[in-house]
């Protein structure tokens, strides 16, 4: 689990990702969902922390589809995350997003 193995790091003085959320996948996804796995993330840690989304935006081509059978999903990944929507309703929520050379600085 992602919270042990942060206390073990912060322990060692290795800063890490608090909480990663690793259900984000299936026929389900929307921005809705989206948010609700986040908000649930951030709940469990008591409103505030670092959270990552396992994801896999992107455009699917010919290449892919022989390597991946999730192209589909790609797709509508890449249509959440860039809707023009999304950054204000996370910064409702008090969330900053940040690269992963920006959490480890």
């Amino acid at each position: 689990e992602t919270r042990l193995a942060h206390h073990y790091f912060k322990s060692h003085g290795v800063r890490s990702i608090e909480l990663t959320i690793n259900q984000w996948y299936g026929d389900n996804l929307s921005q809705d969902y989206c948010l609700e796995l986040i908000d649930r993330a951030f709940n469990k840690l008591g409103g505030g922390g670092s959270v990552e989304l396992v994801c896999h935006p992107g455009y699917s081509d010919p290449s892919l589809e022989r390597l991946s059978r999730h192209n589909a999903q790609r797709e509508k990944e890449l249509s959440i995350f860039t809707d023009d929507k999304l950054p204000h309703l996370l910064e409702t929520r008090g969330i900053t997003l940040l690269s992963s050379y920006q959490i480890f600085q």
